[in-house]
């Protein structure tokens, strides 16, 4: 089977994308069509469907004749991301039967061990990507198309926010220490106890004033 490669501007949408998410390019930059383009090394139509394409996943924000504003969150914004993404999260699994809750403990296992590489690695981009896979799992399993639908339009803002924390080795062991005690109370059928330790879990992500 032959591979195919990658086209302009999806070789353009996923450097620009792993520039912002791996702080590379932070947020509140201006990005311009021809400096992004003389960076992937690209023309700048690709440039261009790339960055409408990255406004809407949330990465960016275009403003004609000036280029495209990287995003910036805010504590309140990361505040109630935090309560959205709890508030699916936890619905999707509160209710799973033993089987499809045993087969998320399963999942949760191994993205585990994966991210524990990526830190010892210190790979922050697979990192942050593990992270997000972890989280989704939870909603994955939970079988709701159109709470998984929600939650994936998060996706830019949950990058940016885990991304900004993980780049601390200490918040990075923090997190792979909550990833694997969630998987743990997943696999032990502790829902109760869950609810607060994925509601504490998530809240560390949060942004304070002084971020």
């Amino acid at each position: 089977m032959v591979q195919q490669t990658p086209s302009a501007a999806q070789r353009a949408l996923q450097e620009i994308r792993q520039a912002i998410a791996n702080g590379e390019i932070a947020p509140g930059s201006m990005l311009s069509e021809h400096d992004l383009a003389a960076r992937v090394g690209v023309s700048r139509t690709p440039v261009r469907t790339a960055l409408v394409r990255l406004q809407d996943e949330g990465w960016v924000t275009i403003y004609p004749q000036r280029g495209a504003l990287v995003r910036q969150i805010g504590p309140e914004e990361s505040r109630h991301v935090m309560q959205a993404r709890h508030a699916v999260e936890y619905a999707s699994v509160r209710s799973l039967p033993e089987p499809d809750r045993r087969a998320l403990a399963a999942t949760l296992t191994a993205l585990v061990d994966d991210q524990a590489e990526q830190l010892a690695r210190a790979d922050l981009a697979r990192f942050v990507e593990v992270d997000v896979e972890f989280h989704r799992s939870f909603v994955v399993a939970g079988g709701n198309p159109v709470l998984l639908d929600f939650y994936d339009k998060l996706r830019a803002r949950q990058v940016l926010l885990t991304a900004r924390r993980a780049a601390s080795g200490p918040n990075a062991e923090r997190i792979l220490r909550d990833h694997r005690h969630l998987a743990e109370l997943v696999e032990q059928g502790d829902i109760e106890t869950l609810d607060g330790a994925l509601r504490d879990h998530l809240a560390t992500a949060e942004l304070s004033p002084q971020d």
